[in-house]
């Protein structure tokens, strides 16, 4: 006959058992995914730094437009100081990008750049035509309107006849406004300018 065996563990301590072990397992396993979430939101989380950086660089306001457009700028302002010295000895014209593009004007040639509306009226009148010219060559359009021409002293409108003849081949259609004032009538001449009396 066999010997009668001991009393093995209760059935229920052993379903206890089982229960805690495969909660302990689950845990572990929650863990490792947990740990394993967490490696995923590190990577998304560069690869979104990374998209965001892109998107500021290349928004409308971003790095990258900001470059380009100082680049251009740059490239339009020369031949804009080449024609303002014609019409004002040592001007200097500069496009600054800060929310839009600005112009800056230089009058005297000092170094001392002030706001295109803290100009006098002729030279206002001097810079705005030579950044239709500037706009025309660009664009390709032209066709240039020009009001209030008497507000120029005999020498600028002297000059700014001058650069308007030297570049008329740019020009489809010139079209200037002024008063009819004998100077002015002369100076039109002077530079083969047709008048029209309205």
């Amino acid at each position: 006959m066999p010997e009668k065996p001991e009393k093995g563990p209760d059935l229920a301590e052993i379903s206890a058992k089982i229960d805690r072990t495969g909660i302990t397992l689950r845990k572990f396993q929650d863990h490792k995914k947990v740990k394993e979430s967490e490696e995923k939101i590190k990577v998304k989380k560069v690869e979104l730094e990374a998209l965001e950086a892109l998107y500021s660089a290349f928004s409308p306001k971003g790095e990258v437009k900001k470059e380009i457009t100082r680049l251009y700028l740059d490239e339009f302002s020369g031949p804009c100081n080449e024609k303002a010295g014609k019409i004002f000895p040592g001007m200097s014209i500069r496009f600054v990008s800060e929310e839009g593009v600005s112009v800056q004007v230089d009058p005297k040639g000092t170094g001392q750049y002030v706001s295109f509306r803290s100009l006098s009226g002729g030279e206002k009148a001097a810079v705005a035509f030579l950044l239709m010219l500037m706009f025309a060559s660009i664009s390709g359009i032209g066709i240039l309107i020009l009001d209030e021409l008497s507000i120029m002293d005999e020498g600028v409108l002297d000059a700014l006849l001058a650069i308007l003849k030297e570049n008329g081949d740019e020009y489809d259609m010139a079209v200037l406004a002024c008063v009819s004032h004998a100077d002015t009538l002369e100076l039109l001449g002077k530079h083969g300018l047709e008048a029209m009396k309205i």
